[in-house]
């Protein structure tokens, strides 16, 4: 198991082909392909760029019926953020069921439930998951606000999707955020950080 800390290289081009430096364009900041990570750290300290998108690419965890959870970091990555009260969120999954959840002064910000029911999400080939989580004024003293849309296919061979929102409760800088499964690993695919610069 192992934490990666991902820090883009900024100003060094993109994987997709986009120029880093232009304004009003998403640039490529970092990539990084899962293996066994037990979480992966980002960094969003760069003041290049004004909101961010997590996007995944058929991200896949070790044991079936996982949620995803974020927290974010006011230091460098030095310290995680996990008292309670710490966010609030909402957020749908429609699958085999249809599952709301609502995380009201919770310690992690749950950005996807796939545990409920019959939506569970699934290890075996093609049970990823796709989709991004956007990241809005991390900085500025203003309250870190995520978006998240995901699209995927459940163990049950049903498709799933789930879309939500939160906010961090606090008016801090966020200058990381770390992505974690409830319990296990990562266990394939790729997550992508892209930056908005104006």
């Amino acid at each position: 198991m192992s934490t990666d800390r991902i820090v883009g290289p900024i100003g060094a081009g993109s994987r997709s082909g986009k120029l880093v430096g232009v304004g009003g364009a998403w640039a490529t900041i970092s990539t990084v392909t899962l293996t066994t990570n037990s979480s992966v750290d980002f960094d969003l300290s760069s003041t290049v760029y004004k909101d961010f998108q997590l996007r995944f690419y058929n991200v896949a965890v070790s044991a079936a019926s996982e949620s995803l959870h974020i927290l974010v970091s006011t230091n460098g990555g030095g310290a995680f953020l996990s008292a309670a009260y710490d966010w609030v969120g909402k957020g749908i999954e429609a699958g085999a069921v249809d599952t709301a959840h609502t995380g009201a002064n919770v310690s992690q910000m749950e950005i996807g439930r796939i545990n409920s029911g019959s939506n569970v999400w699934g290890t075996d080939a093609g049970e990823g998951l796709s989709g991004y989580v956007d990241i809005f004024f991390p900085r500025d003293s203003e309250l870190t606000n995520l978006g998240w849309r995901f699209w995927g296919n459940t163990a049950g061979n049903n498709p799933l999707t789930m879309h939500g929102g939160g906010f961090h409760t606090t008016e801090q800088d966020t200058t990381d955020i770390r992505l974690i499964p409830a319990s296990g690993t990562f266990d394939g695919g790729i997550l992508e950080l892209l930056g908005y610069r104006e």
